[in-house]
């Protein structure tokens, strides 16, 4: 999905507190106000982050115009930190991911860090696609879930790209069974769950050399057989 960022205006506002009040939504992020359903503390807080000079803050637009969500860049010096919402009817067509590159593409400032709940695949994935990597995890209180939930806290330096990493099972929607390699930077050009980085060979690489070797033995007696058979050498 095209998405272009531009100023946040006035009439966004109403579009972003829908959006930030979706159940679905409030779940996956998990770390949100106490009671989004709050507006005069919603406006309140918008109004303070409209007039910060340490926010950028820009509403993503879709390809006719209609906003999709916003994304933002906020914190002190070496603390920056960079943060979405896109609306759940945006989900999965790429969105979250543009948006955040094209932020990305015009602040120069590194490192830039970001949280995202444990569970939260989506996320997770779009952070990676941008080049974040998990730094560290900790426990702490969801207010979305009434109680302790996961978060990961991840980092992006000057100049780095995705990862090549190896994910679990359930750490992203619609896994397969085992462990899968995610594509790299090259493989999949550009939002937690654990991450690790690639170690060896996953279970299908085994199993696929395992069977060049059966192939490549097979031969190699087939041709000793025929040798022996018409003399070139004795056994």
């Amino acid at each position: 999905m095209d998405v272009t960022l531009r100023e946040v205006q006035d009439g966004d506002l109403a579009i972003f507190f829908a959006q930030m009040n979706d159940p679905e939504g409030l779940r996956m992020a998990a770390f949100t106000a106490e009671d989004p359903s709050d507006r005069a503390w919603f406006d309140a807080r918008w109004a303070r982050i409209r007039h910060d000079p340490g926010v950028v803050v820009r509403t993503a637009v879709g390809e006719n115009g209609e906003v999709v969500g916003h994304v933002a860049v906020f914190g002190p010096p070496e603390e920056r930190e960079a943060t979405y919402w896109i609306g759940r009817e945006y989900w999965g067509c790429g969105a979250a991911t543009a948006a955040l590159r094209e932020l990305l593409g015009v602040l120069p400032e590194r490192p830039l860090h970001a949280r995202a709940a444990a569970d939260n695949g989506g996320s997770i994935r779009v952070l990676e696609k941008c080049g974040f990597v998990v730094s560290r995890n900790e426990r702490g209180f969801a207010n979305a879930r009434g109680g302790l939930t996961t978060k990961l806290h991840l980092a992006v330096e000057q100049g780095q790209k995705p990862m090549a990493i190896v994910s679990t099972d359930g750490q992203l929607p619609r896994a397969p069974r085992g462990r899968v390699r995610h594509a790299t930077s090259q493989e999949e050009p550009g939002g937690c769950h654990g991450v690790w980085q690639a170690r060896g060979p996953l279970r299908g690489d085994r199993s696929r050399r395992s069977h060049q070797r059966t192939a490549a033995t097979r031969i190699v007696v087939k041709v000793g057989r025929w040798l022996v058979e018409f003399g070139v050498f004795r056994g």
